[in-house]
């Protein structure tokens, strides 16, 4: 469900009577706009008193629970209200449902609310102080411990954050699909690199930290085929973009010498400067292969041996 222009109500109470619906729904009248209701709860009388209203087309009116975590509800809802411009209406403090008015609303450009999730775009609250809120989150993030840290960060994101509808089409069905996966990648992918930072990409990486297992010294022999597997396996992903008829190993070579940054550019076909290049990967994508790996061989050293089915058709 969606609305254009939309009024925001924010009460942290719970409603669940007709006393406590009936002004909302009356202002809802009044302004003859769409009505987002945020509140603690709705339910009972309250919320069928709603839904009949709706369903007779009386009024436009959707009502929702406070978002967020449930140990931080009136600082989600004072940030949602900074957003819109709204007034919480809290019968403990003031103002009560009984006295509310028009100028207690805020106003978003849309609002889509869905089953799982409410998006509201375009909040026309005061730029400053939004600002001073996002601030005063991230100050608080800073002297926080890890668990409120993130929940901090994602408080900072709604207000800060923006939202780009990225449209995909394609001549066929197949067309489509394979252009949504690829668009679902890229949008993991920059997830990643947010959370995590970016490094060299092409495994320029993984080719300059492969070298440090050139100061690893060991007579047995066993240990040290170990470390040639490994500074072979980080060499491997370089190696595959090498085509075929071009010297593999001039290329390892060149590279390494370059430095952390440079790799092979398959587009230029030339070792340059990746990161110059614009050719990065997240780092959580490349450390978590790297981990990947590791568990993979390490069963299959432990076991001895696998067993390995194709799926059936």
């Amino acid at each position: 469900m969606g609305y254009c222009s939309s009024g925001l109500l924010v009460c942290l109470a719970k409603l669940g009577s007709l006393a406590d619906v009936r002004p909302i729904l009356e202002l809802a009248i009044k302004t003859a706009k769409p009505l987002l209701l945020v509140a603690g709860d709705v339910e009972g009388e309250a919320l069928s008193t709603v839904l009949v209203n709706v369903e007779r087309g009386v009024l436009r009116c959707v009502a929702i629970k406070v978002p967020g975590r449930s140990e931080q509800p009136f600082g989600v809802l004072k940030d949602l209200a900074i957003l819109t411009g709204a007034t919480i209406v809290d019968p403990s403090l003031g103002p009560r449902l009984a006295d509310l008015r028009e100028d207690h609303l805020g106003h978003a450009d849309r609002v889509v609310v869905g089953v799982d999730q409410t998006e509201i775009l375009g909040g026309r609250g005061d730029p400053k102080a939004i600002g001073a809120r996002v601030d005063a989150l991230k100050n608080a993030a800073s002297q926080a411990v890890e668990h409120d840290r993130w929940v901090l960060a994602e408080r900072v994101a709604r207000l800060a954050g923006a939202i780009v509808t990225v449209r995909v089409g394609g001549s066929t069905a197949d067309d489509i699909r394979e252009k949504l996966y690829r668009a679902r990648s890229a949008q993991s992918a920059f997830a990643a690199a947010v959370a995590s930072g970016c490094v060299p990409g092409g495994g320029a990486a993984l080719l300059f930290a492969s070298a440090a297992l050139d100061d690893l010294e060991t007579r047995d022999n066993a240990r040290h085929a170990g470390i040639e597997v490994v500074k072979n396996a980080l060499e491997a992903p370089l190696r595959t973009l090498i085509p075929s008829g071009v010297n593999a190993g001039e290329i390892v070579a060149e590279a390494k010498a370059g430095g952390p940054h440079f790799g092979y550019n398959v587009k230029t076909r030339r070792v340059e400067d990746l990161v110059a290049a614009g050719i990065v990967d997240p780092l959580e994508v490349v450390t978590r292969a790297v981990e990947i790996a590791h568990s993979t061989a390490r069963g299959f050293l432990e076991t001895g041996a696998w067993h390995v089915a194709s799926p059936e058709r």
